[in-house]
C-alpha cells in the first residue's frame, strides 16, 4: 500500500539497487572492522620513529672543557672576537689545562710541587700539550708552563668549539695575529646554559660542582669577571665569587699547589705587560 501511494499519489519512484543505502550493521560488526570511510578519517596510529643519536659536532652532545667554556664566555657573540685581551684569555685557558690534568689524576702534589702521577692525560688537546711540555721541561716553573702553552691552548679551545658546532671560524691568521680570525657564535644554547649555571651559583647561592668551581676560580684570578653573568646584588655576588675562588668547598679539592698556581695568574699577567 505504501509503495502504491508513493508511486500513484506522490509520484515517487522506488530506488534502484544502486541507489539503495547499504544494509545496517550491528554495533559489534562496526567495532570488528571499520568501514573504508572511517579508516580514511581515523587512520591507525603509527609507532614513533626512533631518533638517531646525536653525533660529534652537534651542539650539547659533549661536555665542554674548562678552557672551551672560558673562550665561549669571552667571545662576542656577533663579531666573534674576544671581549678581553687575547693574552689574558689564553693564560686562563692554559691554566685550565693544568686543572684538567689535575682532575684526570695525571698530576699530583709532592712536597709543594706538581709532578706526574703516571695516569694517562685526558683527551683535551690543551691538556695533552701541557702534559707534553711539562714532561720535556720539568725544570720550569708553573709560570713558565702557563706561558709556554697559552697560544696552543687557545687554538685548541677554538678548534674544539668549532668541531662541536658552537662557533664558526671566519678569516685566517696573518703573521700569528689573533685578531685576523673571528669565531662568531653559531649556536647559543650551550652559552645560555653555561651562563645560567654560573648565575645559579653566583646569584642564587647554588653549590657548584668541582668543575664549575674551577671555572669560576680561573676566571676570577685571570681578571675575567666581566665575562660572567652580571646582575643585581653585585656585593653578594662578589662575596660569593671570592669565597669560591679562595678554595672554599668544591674548589678546595684542587689542592693547595694547583690553587696557588692558578692564583698566580695576576702576577703572570702583570709581568706579561697586559
Amino acid at each position: 500500500m505504501q509503495q502504491w501511494m508513493c508511486e500513484q499519489v506522490l509520484g515517487i519512484e522506488p530506488a534502484t539497487e544502486n541507489e539503495k543505502p547499504p544494509p545496517r550493521r550491528a554495533q559489534a560488526d562496526k567495532w570488528a572492522k571499520p568501514s573504508p570511510d572511517f579508516a580514511d578519517v581515523c587512520p591507525e596510529p603509527q609507532l614513533p620513529v626512533a631518533r638517531p643519536p646525536l653525533k660529534r659536532g652537534d651542539p650539547m652532545t659533549e661536555d665542554l672543557t674548562i678552557g672551551e667554556q672560558i673562550v665561549l664566555l669571552a667571545l662576542d657573540e656577533e663579531t666573534g672576537t674576544l671581549r678581553e685581551a687575547p693574552l689574558r684569555v689564553s693564560l686562563a685557558v692554559s691554566a685550565a689545562a693544568l686543572l684538567e690534568l689535575s682532575f684526570s689524576g695525571y698530576l699530583t702534589e709532592r712536597n709543594g710541587a706538581l709532578v706526574v702521577a703516571g695516569a694517562s692525560p685526558p683527551v683535551d688537546p690543551a691538556a695533552v700539550a701541557m702534559a707534553e711540555h711539562m714532561q720535556s721541561h720539568p725544570e720550569e716553573t708553573s709560570r713558565e708552563w702557563l706561558l709556554a702553552v697559552r697560544e696552543q691552548a687557545l687554538d685548541t679551545a677554538y678548534q674544539g668549539l668549532s668541531e662541536k658546532g658552537l662557533v664558526q671560524k671566519q678569516g685566517r691568521r696573518v703573521l700569528g695575529a689573533f685578531g685576523s680570525v673571528k669565531y662568531p657564535v653559531t649556536s647559543r644554547s650551550e652559552l645560555v646554559a653555561l651562563r645560567g649555571r654560573l648565575a645559579a651559583v653566583l646569584a642564587q647561592g647554588q653549590d657548584p660542582d668541582e668543575r664549575t668551581a674551577a671555572l669560576i676560580t680561573v676566571l676570577h684570578h685571570a681578571g675575567l669577571q666581566t665575562v660572567m653573568p652580571q646582575g643585581p646584588g653585585a656585593e653578594a655576588r662578589e662575596y660569593r665569587l671570592t669565597a669560591i675562588a679562595e678554595g672554599q668547598r668544591p674548589a678546595a679539592a684542587l689542592g693547595d699547589t694547583i690553587r696557588i698556581t692558578v692564583a698566580a695568574l695576576p702576577a703572570v699577567i702583570a709581568s706579561s705587560a697586559l
